[in-house]
């Protein structure tokens, strides 16, 4: 794993005494948890050896346990060449050296007060967090951060929505889980969109009309005219503000996975602790789509319009006549009634929860053009990152060792979402979050595998986490 221009939080152990032996375990970088299988390329538990810098061969034992147990492993504007990160020369396990990559001390920095923040419950919190400062959870509330208990006594400063997507959860040395919270940092570099030299623009025929013109770029360029990127954006907030309004608890990441479920699935599954909220929020998504919802049973399937239709019901097995249908249920699984069908053709799913209080006004959406919506997302097919393609092969070879391999359906329905996902502007980690709680999670409760394997398995997915 190339840590190089990365800050990365870091757990510090003195694990000689004896011989003041100090070791750094790469825990959550600043794009998100780092991937179990990149971890186990250092071998032996993740650790690597702390070598004193020359600068501090006096000072390394004293600052080091200064640090207590979370550090900062920081590789901004470093490269490989530059051997921060390189092979231990004393790597001996007969001889007790056990660490196969060393990293020089002036790499290990203290934790920012304001960098990194552990959520923790309220009884967690008699025994000290981690960091300098931390959040507390109570319940589906995040608030903080706090520095003692005398300020969380007296209130937070901030609330955290549920469905952050910068709350990670970590699998510590110990086997054990902590939460922490790493705001999102601002990026100094040039958008994404100017780091590329321009390409040069290309030389259009006059037209003899705009019909023509059309014509030519589409079919002699064989490619789809491009649409306005904004429009894509407007929809998110179009579909968490109704969905809002509808009395479900939204946030921008849970708007566009509904977006990308809506426009790449005829099919797909909608569940809440309530039917009627599932069904609900299937008629919202409905009147946002442009189409009309149609419940189900209980009525005719071949009336005329079909087409403008999205069906809703507990049962799957979209009908032909109408142009999406959402199977609505209780919980982020598949009934008995609808796994024959499932077992031949499986389908995402997706869970929401409405917000406390009383909601007495239905919502009013204004409808989405579902076909430019999903042109849009057809121009944007980005492929994907080295470490989320390690992560998919890391699933598919363990539920595979389950007992669950994922088929070939659900493994191109999975890609082809994270393809389209950079489109509407989500990043690949939180992606791959809801991906996981869409495809992989319905699919191993299907087959069976247990709770605690899908909590090893899905560590670093805190959506699907949720949801166990």
């Amino acid at each position: 794993m190339d840590l190089s221009g990365q800050r990365v939080l870091a757990y510090l152990q003195e694990d000689n005494t004896q011989r003041v032996l100090f070791r750094v375990r790469p825990l959550l970088s600043s794009q998100g948890l780092l991937a179990a299988e990149d971890i186990d390329a250092f071998r032996d538990q993740g650790f690597l050896r702390i070598a004193p810098d020359r600068q501090e061969q006096h000072t390394f034992k004293e600052r080091m346990r200064e640090l207590g147990p979370l550090c900062v492993l920081d590789l901004q504007g470093t490269a490989p060449a530059q051997g921060k990160v390189r092979p231990n020369r004393n790597y001996s396990p007969f001889r007790g050296e056990h660490n196969r990559y060393i990293v020089y001390s002036d790499a290990i920095k203290s934790l920012p007060r304001d960098m990194v923040y552990e959520v923790a419950t309220r009884e967690e919190t008699r025994h000290a967090p981690l960091t300098p400062r931390y959040y507390v959870r109570n319940g589906g509330f995040i608030n903080g951060p706090f520095s003692s208990p005398a300020e969380e006594a007296a209130g937070g400063t901030q609330t955290l929505p549920p469905d952050c997507d910068r709350l990670f959860l970590v699998l510590m040395p110990d086997n054990q889980h902590r939460m922490f919270y790493w705001p999102q940092e601002e990026q100094e570099a040039l958008p994404q969109d100017m780091e590329e030299p321009t390409p040069k623009a290309r030389e259009i025929p006059e037209p003899s009309s705009p019909v023509r013109s059309l014509t030519d770029m589409f079919f002699r360029r064989r490619q789809p005219l491009l649409m306005p990127q904004n429009s894509l954006s407007a929809a998110v907030s179009a579909v968490e503000d109704t969905m809002k309004q509808a009395g479900f608890i939204m946030g921008a990441g849970m708007a566009t996975h509904l977006i990308l479920l809506s426009a790449l699935y005829p099919q797909f599954q909608v569940s809440s602790p309530a039917l009627a909220d599932a069904a609900s929020a299937g008629e919202t998504l409905a009147g946002l789509m442009g189409l009309n919802s149609l419940m189900m049973p209980g009525n005719d399937l071949t009336q005329q319009g079909g087409a403008e239709r999205m069906t809703i019901s507990p049962q799957a097995g979209a009908s032909p006549l109408s142009r999406r249908h959402v199977i609505v249920s209780q919980a982020h699984e598949i009934s008995a009634l609808n796994t024959p069908v499932y077992a031949l053709s499986p389908w995402p799913v997706v869970s929401l929860a409405a917000e406390e209080g009383w909601h007495w006004e239905e919502a009013a959406p204004t409808p989405i053009n579902l076909d430019h919506v999903s042109q849009l997302l057809r121009q944007h097919q980005e492929p994907l990152s080295a470490a989320t393609e390690s992560r998919l092969k890391a699933w598919l070879r363990r539920l595979s060792d389950l007992g669950a391999p994922l088929p070939i359906k659900l493994r191109r329905d999975l890609l082809r979402y994270l393809r389209h996902s950079k489109a509407l502007k989500m990043d690949e980690h939180t992606a791959t979050g809801f991906a996981a709680a869409a495809f992989v999670l319905p699919y191993a409760r299907h087959k069976g595998v247990p709770a605690e394997s899908l909590r090893a398995l899905l560590v670093d997915q805190p959506q699907a986490l949720r949801l166990l």
